[in-house]
């Protein structure tokens, strides 16, 4: 059974979203909980396969939350733009 764990840098950008911005998070970590419980994937998730090791799902058209998997658990890193994202990644 896979388990979600939220990093601590992501929390705090999860904090700073407002209105929008902030449900549209909402939305999408709730259907990705309810995917990695389940193992059925709502219309609109955009769950996508990265690199190795990294995921990524769709917030809206421009935002994306990044994660590692880790055995069967996901560890959320990071909430950004497709530029965010691409930085992130060249870190790794």
């Amino acid at each position: 059974m896979s388990h979600l764990f939220y990093l601590p840098a992501f929390l705090k950008q999860l904090q700073k979203l407002r209105g929008r911005e902030a449900r549209a998070a909402e939305e999408a970590l709730v259907a990705f909980e309810y995917f990695v419980r389940t193992g059925e994937m709502s219309a609109g998730l955009g769950f996508k396969k990265l690199a190795l090791d990294k995921f990524e799902i769709r917030v809206d058209l421009k935002n994306r939350i990044v994660m590692k998997k880790i055995g069967a658990d996901y560890y959320l890193a990071l909430y950004g733009n497709h530029n965010e994202i691409e930085r992130f990644l060249k870190r790794q």
